[in-house]
């Protein structure tokens, strides 16, 4: 993202992908349209703004990937990748082996 690294958490059972609002600040952020919920095990968190970027080049995909930006404090992972990336770059993950291709 713009030369941002980001340490991200894979889930299958999220929707979309989500974003630290800490780590894209400055960024060309915008106004959802809809706030979402974002439920967690300890919390709920309301997301209100999105950031949108593109999937690299070597995916050859014309569609942007929109993340929903929370506040992610107290945790490992600056975002979580979802549904909204695995399923168009039609990702496989095997969690016997550890890897992702």
């Amino acid at each position: 993202m713009d030369d941002i690294k980001a340490k991200c958490l894979i889930d299958r059972g999220c929707s979309t992908s989500i974003i630290n609002s800490k780590r894209v600040a400055n960024h060309r952020n915008h106004k959802l349209d809809t706030q979402i919920v974002i439920s967690s095990v300890n919390d709920n968190s309301l997301a209100t703004e999105g950031f949108l970027t593109s999937f690299p080049e070597e995916f050859d995909l014309n569609e942007g990937i929109e993340w929903k930006l929370v506040l992610l404090e107290d945790r490992d992972f600056d975002a979580i990748i979802g549904q909204n990336v695995l399923v168009p770059t039609k990702t496989n993950l095997s969690i016997s082996m550890i890897i992702v291709w």
